[in-house]
């Protein structure tokens, strides 16, 4: 990590962009570690985006993206093209695409309003993404559903864990009940691994999140970034819409019972979209969805990050409450 600058000297060496300006910039938990960047530049007279990551995870970004613009069946889904790219590591790589024509972007002020059409999309995209791997398989995606949970939660808790301890031995305060937490989350694994046991893998897009849809024209969606495409648990993806739309939004400063009520109203319209994918017994595996959404942003999105203390307790104080709250 932390290549990004020189990464782009070296393509500037190969392809002739102009114009390059940044855009964006995507960080591993922590703000000193940079894991990719986005430009806006100009290549052979075109607007183009010019994608780089160079992260710690495996990311097959280029050649999920490719096989979906070679594969996809939906008449309304378009992605980017492609002009040039390079995969140099399986966690390094670059695309330089065609930039998306203006259009309304589906983040979270919109999603807010228009839920009702971004899960139709969901559906639309999920209909006709390629059923099968484009790729050799990683060893965790081999896993059975309810271990690929397991291994990826204890990532999250060790990445917590350390950073929770890191900031205690600074200041000697603790923002945690380190014991309490223990508890819950040891009886949340159990029920966790209850329901996703016996679950298929499904190929998956893994990232049907905010700024990553836009509506061009009528009838017309262009997907953006395929960098998380791979073998997933059946109904993830559910959490994984949840956890971009709401858990990550600023609704930590609504009041308590009124955030538990926006995350009853999102998890009946995902029960009701779990239903439409004819996935089993779906209340209970969008109760194993939350469950698995709510830990990784505890660990991972809470105590492995350099928010503020005082943002990062009032995180904690709504994510317990859901998690006992789904524990009854």
């Amino acid at each position: 990590m932390n290549n990004i600058k020189k990464l782009l000297a070296d393509i500037q060496k190969k392809v002739p962009l102009e114009k390059v300006e940044l855009i964006y910039q995507g960080y591993y938990y922590q703000h000193d570690q940079i894991r990719g960047a986005v430009y806006d530049c100009q290549y052979q007279g075109k607007p183009a985006i010019l994608k780089i990551v160079d992260d710690e995870r495996i990311m097959l970004e280029l050649d999920a993206h490719k096989d979906f613009l070679a594969k996809n069946t939906s008449k309304k889904l378009k992605a980017p093209q492609i002009y040039q790219s390079e995969q140099l590591s399986p966690t390094c790589t670059w695309i330089l695409m065609e930039k998306v024509p203006a259009g309304q972007v589906f983040d979270l002020p919109y999603i807010e309003k228009n839920r009702a059409e971004f899960l139709e999309m969901y559906l639309e995209y999920r209909n006709s993404f390629p059923a099968q791997p484009s790729r050799a398989l990683t060893l965790a995606e081999n896993l059975p559903a309810n271990d690929f949970h397991t291994m990826r939660l204890a990532r999250w808790a060790d990445l917590g864990n350390t950073q929770e301890y890191r900031d205690f031995l600074k200041d000697g305060k603790r923002i945690v009940d380190p014991a309490k937490l223990a508890v819950l989350f040891s009886r949340s694994l159990k029920i966790i691994n209850e329901i996703f046991t016996g679950r298929p893998m499904i190929w998956s897009k893994g990232n049907f999140w905010p700024n990553h849809l836009i509506r061009t024209a009528p009838g017309e969606y262009y997907l953006l970034d395929f960098s998380l495409t791979k073998m997933y648990p059946q109904g993830y993806e559910l959490g994984a819409l949840l956890w971009s739309c709401y858990l990550m939004s600023l609704h930590y400063n609504d009041p308590l019972d009124q955030w538990l009520s926006g995350m009853d109203s999102w998890g009946k319209d995902l029960t009701d979209l779990a239903e439409k994918l004819k996935y089993p017994d779906p209340e209970n595996l969008l109760r194993g969805c939350l469950l698995e959404r709510a830990w990784g942003s505890i660990f991972a999105d809470t105590l492995a990050t350099d928010k503020p203390a005082q943002y990062k307790a009032k995180m904690l104080e709504y994510l317990t409450q859901l998690v006992e709250k789904l524990l009854k």
